[in-house]
């Protein structure tokens, strides 16, 4: 079965947080490479479009997921993601609440796309778009697990923490453009009975 056509509602909203981001990386404050991305939320010239990119594409990746069934993984994605508009991080070294908000966000915003993909590619059952929706989630997995193993402070991987945090970004953008265009093949109500079965291979 062909991928679904892709609404103007999921792309222009993906498509323009991540266009805002990449002008942010190349044009504003601090080193893309190893500055994350909420560092723009500390400088005043670029906040307002730290804010924007966000909630762009927490609106975009809720018009993607439209017509799927909610999971766990759906509402943490999406509550990471406005919560980390409503709580902006710290520089470092400094330790306040909404930053520490800020950070717990920003880990359930990396890490649970990759289950709802992984959901979305079983429903989808064994086509070459849910095999390409399963490696994008794993895509976005791993970047988001060497994110996390960047802010270690033993770790080599700090010197591009933020590279590695864009590219997860990227990655969620592409991978939530996949799940739209996935033929809904089930109900907004599943059978429990299709939890054992797995998706189709990488």
């Amino acid at each position: 079965m062909a991928p679904a056509q892709l609404r103007p509602g999921v792309v222009l909203p993906l498509t323009g947080g991540a266009s805002i981001l990449l002008l942010l990386s190349a044009l504003g404050p601090g080193d893309p490479v190893a500055d994350v991305i909420s560092d723009y939320a500390l400088h005043p010239s670029s906040a307002p479009w730290f804010a924007l990119c966000v909630l762009l594409l927490a609106v975009g990746g809720t018009a993607a997921l439209t017509g799927l069934p909610r999971s766990w993984a759906f509402r943490a994605w999406q509550g990471g993601a406005v919560l980390c508009v409503v709580f902006p991080s710290n520089a470092d070294g400094e330790s306040t609440f909404s930053g520490d908000v800020h950070r717990l966000a920003g880990g359930a915003l990396l890490s649970c796309l990759p289950v709802v993909g992984w959901k979305v590619a079983r429903w989808a059952g064994a086509t070459g778009h849910a095999r390409t929706v399963v490696r994008l989630s794993l895509l976005v997995l791993v970047t988001a697990v060497l994110f996390g193993v960047s802010h270690l402070t033993v770790s080599p991987l700090g010197v591009a923490r933020g590279l590695l945090e864009r590219i997860t970004v990227f990655a969620q953008a592409g991978l939530l453009l996949a799940i739209a265009a996935t033929p809904r093949l089930v109900p907004e109500s599943t059978d429990k009975r299709d939890v054992a079965v797995l998706p189709p291979p990488v």
